[in-house]
């Protein structure tokens, strides 16, 4: 049975002084989503210059 796919949106404070503030929402897999460190190391990988990105608002299932 396939994983359901969870939407977090985060907060990112970046390092690079063009954008140093982003909103993001990321589609994660209910693994992923059940994991912090997983959802960290998925942050630092798709945007460039991450310094610190903080939660806020608790993913919810997609259908």
């Amino acid at each position: 049975m396939p994983s359901r796919l969870f939407a977090v949106t985060t907060i990112v404070h970046c390092t690079s002084q063009q954008h140093s503030l982003c909103i993001l929402t990321l589609k994660l897999s209910s693994e992923e989503f059940s994991t912090g460190a997983a959802l960290d190391a998925r942050l630092f990988r798709e945007i460039p210059h991450v310094r610190t990105a903080s939660l806020i608002v608790n993913g919810f299932p997609q259908q």
